[in-house]
């Protein structure tokens, strides 16, 4: 951490971090920092402790963050710290007016390699997209470490939250050059749409959902984006038909597939320079490797383990879950998540197909597909699609199925169909298709 301070010293009076329209420079974030984890270590001995972090996007949070990691402490977001360390003794110190939760914990595999590395840690928990969740623990201090080379700068509004690592991520790799992050005042479209056009922002990560509601409310355009030049879509593929919506929608930002998972945090990689859809993910093709589609990749050093079933070596190779496509100069295309895949009486379905399908009529703005259990095929076909909101259910199923009918096979037809009139998205920005 000291080194990432030192680093951020050469920005003096730039800003750092935006609130509520309040600015603190980067002298007054190191200087609360500092004086935070000084604070905390003239309490504790923070050897062997795990500190409840609560991850809400606000200043005094987001120093506290780096003052925990500054003590060498492991960061528990607040929403698993509990689950986690349910068997332990929670102790609180006091912060000023606020205090913090503690967790001592014995030496074990994991904490023992911590302490090889003299690093911090955080415990995030994956989404499971792939898998059963799993609660991964990372070198906190290598990943402060990852974006000291950036030198571009950018004005940035957090859309991500903090409990996930794509919103760590977002906050260091902004900060690590100089640049500025802004803290909405919350995470619905017209409050980011706001602050992306108040604070005159020039680069936005988020998924490729929340882009889709952007566009659906109506405020993915000029008005709002004027200054954004770079959108990097992570957490989902960048299809190809949203890109070319929202394209038209802006079409003087680049806006490109961005690459990572928990267990291998974001990965640097190549766009390719005619369709920012394809990449190469990490500095080297030995970073990766593609298995029956199924792409792979290597955890380089920033995962320490899974929490609760012990070490786990840097080498590993980490099944991201996704399915690619190799295309031209060893550039890659994620085409769908490999859980995505629906099984209709031993039939498969890509349900990207499908919703590519039901987007060709005019009358629907969004479809998203997927899999429902079915006690007889094993699973059924599923569509949410949002359209206009006086269109009438029953003759909309109508149209759909029959155009369905018309350009797919009968299994990939949808015996569902559900209307929407809101975009359900999980913490994680992604759809969620359980509301």
């Amino acid at each position: 951490m000291e080194t990432l301070l030192k680093h951020w010293r050469n920005f003096g009076e730039s800003i750092a971090i935006i609130e509520d329209e309040e600015k603190f420079s980067f002298n007054t974030f190191i200087v609360d920092i500092e004086k935070t984890s000084h604070e905390i270590t003239s309490q504790i001995n923070t050897n062997n402790t795990a500190f409840v972090w609560n991850y809400s996007p606000c200043y005094s949070n987001v120093v506290l963050l780096f003052a925990i990691a500054r003590c060498g402490g492991i960061i528990v977001p607040e929403n698993s710290a509990h689950r986690i360390f349910s068997s332990k003794v929670e102790n609180r110190i006091h912060l000023g007016e606020s205090s913090l939760s503690t967790f001592q914990i014995e030496d074990f595999e994991l904490t023992l390699e911590l302490k090889k590395r003299q690093s911090s840690g955080i415990i995030i928990s994956t989404s499971g997209t792939s898998q059963q969740p799993k609660d991964v623990l990372l070198d906190f201090s290598l990943l402060c470490l990852k974006y000291l080379k950036l030198q571009s700068k950018f004005v940035s509004v957090l859309t991500f939250s903090l409990e996930h690592i794509s919103g760590i991520e977002t906050l260091i790799s902004i900060l690590s050059p100089g640049g500025t992050i802004v803290l909405p005042t919350g995470r619905n479209p017209h409050q980011i749409a706001d602050a992306i056009k108040q604070n005159k922002a020039s680069l936005l990560s988020c998924t490729p959902s929340f882009l889709i509601q952007l566009h659906l409310k109506n405020l993915l355009n000029q008005e709002y984006f004027e200054t954004i030049k770079i959108i990097n879509c992570g957490g989902e593929p960048l299809r190809e038909i949203w890109q070319k919506k929202f394209q038209e929608k802006i079409p003087n930002v680049n806006i490109r597939q961005a690459f990572g998972t928990t267990e291998s945090t974001n990965l640097r990689t190549s766009t390719h320079p005619t369709n920012s859809r394809l990449f190469k993910p990490g500095l080297h093709n030995e970073d990766f490797i593609i298995k029956q589609n199924r792409l792979l990749l290597r955890s380089l050093g920033y995962l320490i383990g899974d929490w609760n079933k012990g070490f786990k070596n840097n080498d590993a190779w980490i099944e991201t879950g996704d399915m690619v496509v190799e295309a031209e100069d060893g550039f890659l295309e994620v085409i769908n998540r490999w859980d995505t895949l629906i099984l209709v009486g031993g039939n498969k379905v890509n349900a990207q197909e499908v919703e590519e399908i039901i987007l060709q009529l005019p009358i629907v703005q969004f479809a998203r597909v997927y899999g429902e259990s079915n006690l007889i095929l094993g699973q059924i076909v599923v569509a949410d699609v949002v359209c206009d909101a006086n269109a009438d259910l029953l003759a909309l199923k109508s149209i759909i199925r029959q155009h369905c009918y018309t350009h797919l096979d009968d299994f990939k037809v949808p015996v569902k169909i559900k209307k929407l009139n809101e975009l359900p998205l999980t913490t994680r920005m992604k759809y969620d298709a359980a509301q």
